[in-house]
């Protein structure tokens, strides 16, 4: 075989699946990334619709654990929210969003360039809805020398940014 897969999730069948379909290696996750265990580091880490649903504490400290499951010269693709998603919002779309405050995420992303607001569902408010600029973004990444952004495409999967980042 050229290439071994991990599939990772919260959700177990889908996990399953993935073992099942793609001879892939299955890692059950847990709430805090940093509390599941890999076999080795990986040259490519694909990582949809995870970051767009954390809150930034969870954001950063996820970001931390797959640069650091990220093999030198690896490639660490990841998807947010930006500019695209917060402007729908802002001109009242409103189909592309759970049930969240959203006045309130747009007030956070135009002070802060992040915002969180939890799904008010959320008994915890540890899930939610989560938008970040590219300059916020950038920030973050300029303080982490291990790894450099080979490219940040709005709308590229989606409504989703796709943030690609070389170790």
């Amino acid at each position: 075989d050229y290439a071994e897969i991990t599939a990772c999730d919260l959700e177990g069948e889908g996990v399953e699946f993935c073992a099942r379909e793609f001879q892939a290696l299955p890692v059950h996750s847990r709430p805090d990334l940093r509390e599941v265990s890999f076999p080795q580091p990986f040259d490519l880490v694909w990582v949809g619709s995870l970051f767009t649903h954390l809150p930034q504490a969870q954001w950063l400290a996820t970001l931390d654990r797959l640069i650091s499951l990220t093999a030198e010269c690896g490639i660490l693709i990841l998807t947010t929210h930006g500019r695209c998603y917060t402007s729908l919002l802002a001109r009242g779309r409103r189909d592309i969003t759970g049930n969240i405050d959203v006045p309130s995420l747009l007030g956070q992303y135009a002070a802060d360039g992040f915002a969180y607001q939890p799904y008010l569902e959320s008994a915890d408010g540890s899930y939610g809805v989560t938008a970040t600029s590219g300059e916020w973004l950038r920030g973050v990444l300029e303080r982490n020398r291990d790894v450099i952004i080979r490219a940040h495409l709005e709308e590229a999967w989606g409504l989703q940014d796709v943030l690609i980042l070389y170790k």
